[in-house]
């Protein structure tokens, strides 16, 4: 168990890669944080964890809301003995042509893709700058949740690309800010993947075969397999890796468009 005795935060966890990445990180022995701006969407991941014999606390909050990022944090680190990793998956995603996109629903986007990624990392990076290091390895790891859309366009989601592509500079940029404090900061860039979010492209046999052609590995993603990476990123064989963007899409950035 290679998280043993170590916490996590992971937002976003109520379903799809969020859930995922919660469990997989109880499996390895962290006692895990499970967010989500839904209550009932966070116990519900919390009892799968707990069930297992695992270790999970469910705690609601919206991204968005700095004052109540806060306060979650800080709690956290009242309950616990330093924050070791935030993995950020929280994130919505509309569809909309240009033309018809409303300016309440492009801020919203980017408040809870955009902001709150500088909200919940701002939050987690100070607690995580006052834990004891040994031998300079790190005091912390954060995972961020980008896009392969922060660079291959499309069509109709351009609130939620924009969000993604200023998640993936933002990371570059909080790496730089907190290489000094011995924090970790990467990002991962997924492809297609099976979620609630892909509901439509998963409803539509169609569509889905459309969107598999695009893909040279032949298949949409799982969200155990970016559990599985971002699993490696946290422990400690990703040491010496901090500001990078990660994708795993079986080959689709391969082709721009």
């Amino acid at each position: 168990m290679i998280l043993k005795d170590k916490t996590s935060l992971v937002t976003g966890a109520g379903n799809g890669i969020g859930r995922a990445v919660a469990v997989r990180l109880a499996k390895e022995g962290s006692t895990v944080y499970v967010n989500d701006v839904s209550l009932e969407a966070a116990t519900s991941t919390s009892d799968l964890i707990n069930e297992m014999g695992l270790d999970a606390v469910p705690v609601a909050s919206d991204v968005s809301d700095s004052i109540g990022v806060k306060a979650m944090v800080d709690r956290i680190a009242a309950e616990r003995p330093g924050l070791d990793i935030l993995v950020h998956c929280a994130a919505i995603q509309t569809e909309a042509a240009f033309f018809d996109i409303k300016i309440e629903e492009w801020k919203k986007i980017i408040d809870v893709n955009l902001n709150g990624t500088f909200n919940i990392c701002q939050a987690c990076a100070r607690v995580m700058k006052e834990n004891e290091v040994e031998d300079g390895r790190s005091r912390g790891k954060i995972v961020t949740m980008s896009s392969i859309h922060d660079v291959i366009p499309r069509l109709n989601k351009f609130h939620y690309d924009a969000s993604k592509g200023g998640v993936a500079i933002f990371t570059k940029e909080l790496a730089l800010a907190l290489a000094p404090y011995r924090i970790n900061v990467n990002s991962i860039a997924p492809g297609a993947i099976e979620t609630p979010m892909n509901r439509n492209v998963l409803a539509d046999e169609t569509v889905k075969k459309h969107v598999e052609g695009r893909i040279p590995w032949g298949r949409m993603g799982y969200s155990e397999e970016v559990a599985d990476l971002v699993l490696f990123l946290v422990s400690g064989s990703a040491e010496y890796i901090t500001g990078d963007i990660i994708r795993i899409d079986g080959g689709r950035s391969l082709f721009n468009g």
